[in-house]
């Protein structure tokens, strides 16, 4: 196995053995490996980021909640955690719940899985790293992250609409389905600078995390000492710390507005939602990300900004480096 690299980024590579020396049957195993690969692995983030999305998304203002009789009410939308929130998502919608948003992020890994297979010619394997870009120099860099966010941002709106949309929704009918995710637009005030910042905290804080774990580990980085391995989580709660409140932030923009969404070709509206959102109870969005950060502050408190920060942590000690 060999390395592919950029300053910033590194990806493991396979190679094929002789019986598959040509590119075409090289790319064709790759395919017939990895597509079904990607597949189970969306079909185990998706359940959990899909609770975490909706987790997030909720929203949940610091003023006591009255039931009809003018009893103070904890239940529903206002009193839960990660775990409570995952068994509204059962008792409403069941377990198909889990796996809405299961049709964009496949779709998504297979396009970024296809797209470097084509342009380097062997295929990434894609877990262990969270961000990666082609060795094009410095130049090259800035436009693929450009590109990176054009196309990401897009994307992750989709998703994050996917899992709290009220729409029945279809793979039968993708058509209909992405007309009702798309409404409202792509390209959410703030969500550009959102993805922005959550790239580059993760370019300066992994850059003097690896040259820290390979100086303490004697230039090597596997296997790690006791010392580089305290360090690598240190680094990885740091960059949960800095990346929770805009990842927080970059959900409420994405799928404010959804739940109102209307389309002469959207779905069937299912009934009761998973979570509340700030625009269903206050005529007023966000209007970017810091108005975002400083409603969600205000209005809900400051742990808002971590909900779900151990999620994140986890994902970051298995993917960041």
């Amino acid at each position: 196995m060999d390395w592919y690299q950029s300053p910033a980024i590194q990806i493991p590579l396979y190679s094929f053995p002789s019986s598959m020396s040509t590119p075409m049957a090289a790319h064709l195993g790759s395919l017939i490996v990895g597509l079904p690969a990607l597949a189970l692995s969306a079909a185990v983030a998706v359940p959990i980021n899909g609770v975490l999305v909706r987790f997030r998304a909720n929203y949940t203002p610091r003023r006591v909640q009255l039931d009809e009789e003018g009893a103070s009410s904890g239940d529903g939308y206002w009193k839960y955690t990660y775990f409570t929130m995952a068994k509204r998502v059962y008792d409403i919608e069941g377990l198909p719940g889990f796996w809405k948003g299961f049709w964009p992020s496949f779709l998504t890994l297979a396009a970024i899985f296809v797209s470097v297979l084509a342009l380097v010619g062997v295929a990434p394997h894609l877990g262990g790293r969270m961000f990666w870009s082609p060795a094009f120099g410095v130049f090259g860099s800035i436009g693929a992250l450009i590109v990176a966010l054009l196309v990401g941002v897009p994307v992750r709106v989709i998703i994050c609409r996917a899992a709290v949309t009220p729409y029945k929704l279809s793979a039968r009918h993708p058509w209909i389905s992405f007309r009702t995710l798309a409404a409202g637009g792509l390209f959410p005030p703030g969500m550009l600078a959102a993805a922005g910042l959550s790239y580059l905290v993760a370019f300066l804080i992994r850059s003097p995390l690896h040259w820290l774990l390979t100086t303490l580990n004697s230039g090597l980085l596997y296997p790690l000492t006791l010392v580089p391995l305290i360090a690598y989580y240190i680094f990885a709660l740091a960059f949960s710390i800095l990346l929770t409140p805009l990842d927080v932030a970059a959900i409420r923009l994405a799928v404010q507005g959804s739940h109102s969404a209307t389309d002469g070709l959207t779905a069937e509206d299912v009934g009761e939602t998973v979570v509340k959102l700030r625009d269903e109870q206050i005529e007023e969005r966000y209007e970017g990300l810091l108005d975002c950060l400083k409603k969600i502050r205000d209005e809900e408190g400051f742990t808002v900004l971590y909900r779900g920060w151990w999620v994140t942590f986890l994902f970051a000690s298995y993917f960041f480096f």
